[in-house]
């Protein structure tokens, strides 16, 4: 599932969804957000005003527009897709998202843009949606792409429940993946044990994975991921998404935090 938000990432986007069904044989459904804006009401009634009938079918007219655009360019990559326009009225634009999710297998979002966009925004945005959702994000940096085949990942692994959830969401994703690193960041001295069992458990899943195992020294935990999924050149990276609450995450920092704001890979996110 696509979310279409009508801004000038929702065409990179919907092009990486593509790819990545065609790769998964799965199909896409994008949704074309028409933001509907609460109703002026009368200055001598209690009633809304009816000429916003006039504006929300104008709104809806141009969401139309843009969902048969994106029907007419991509109806030819090989893979069903469709688009349907979805209100947002007394709702904010991404709680009309989650409202869709249910029925969707993998949320594809954009990244914000670092150059125009408001950061803190976005997360505000995208909170509610990994939160509320129950469905895992693949989050699009600006111009970053899946490859149809994809040659490595890496997965970063903590025995917390979103670490699990990511991972075991991702397993679909990662079946398709050449090389998988599981890095682990100031582990335990008898984690090998865990490990042990963790890559066994993939290899029933048919997926051959190697644990990385760093050590921190002071270098923030999302610093060291970004830098090995670099080195390495992997393609996507698999994490659990905010782990800690949603204040301490705002006012602190954290993890997912510095992966969205600074990640220049796709990142597959689980809550």
């Amino acid at each position: 599932m696509v979310p279409l938000m009508g801004n000038v990432d929702d065409e990179d986007t919907l092009r990486v969804a593509m790819d990545l069904a065609t790769t998964m044989q799965a199909c896409v459904r994008g949704l074309q957000i028409a933001e509907l804006p609460i109703p002026a009401y009368n200055a001598w009634s209690i009633l809304p005003d009816y000429d916003m009938s006039e504006v929300y079918d104008q709104i809806r007219h141009a969401a139309q527009s843009m969902a048969a655009k994106w029907r007419t360019k991509f109806s030819h990559h090989g893979v069903s897709i469709t688009i349907d326009v979805v209100d947002a009225l007394y709702v904010s634009p991404w709680s009309a998202v989650v409202h869709e999710a249910p029925c969707a297998d993998l949320i594809v979002v954009a990244s914000h843009d670092r150059g125009n966009d408001d950061a803190s925004g976005f997360h505000r945005n995208l909170v509610p949606l990994l939160l509320r959702s129950g469905r895992p994000l693949l989050v699009i940096p600006r111009h970053a792409a899946l490859t149809e085949h994809l040659s490595r990942a890496v997965v970063a692994w903590k025995n917390v429940r979103e670490s699990i959830r990511a991972l075991h969401d991702a397993l679909p994703l990662l079946k398709h993946v050449e090389t998988i690193d599981v890095v682990t960041v100031d582990a335990p001295e008898d984690m090998h044990i865990e490990m042990e069992a963790l890559l066994g458990h993939l290899s029933a899943h048919g997926i051959q994975a190697s644990w990385v195992a760093r050590r921190s020294n002071g270098t923030p935990v999302a610093e060291i991921l970004m830098v090995h999924a670099t080195h390495v050149q992997a393609g996507v990276l698999v994490a659990g998404g905010y782990g800690h609450s949603r204040l301490h995450e705002w006012v602190l920092g954290g993890v997912t935090r510095e992966l969205l704001e600074h990640a220049e890979l796709p990142l597959f996110l689980s809550h």
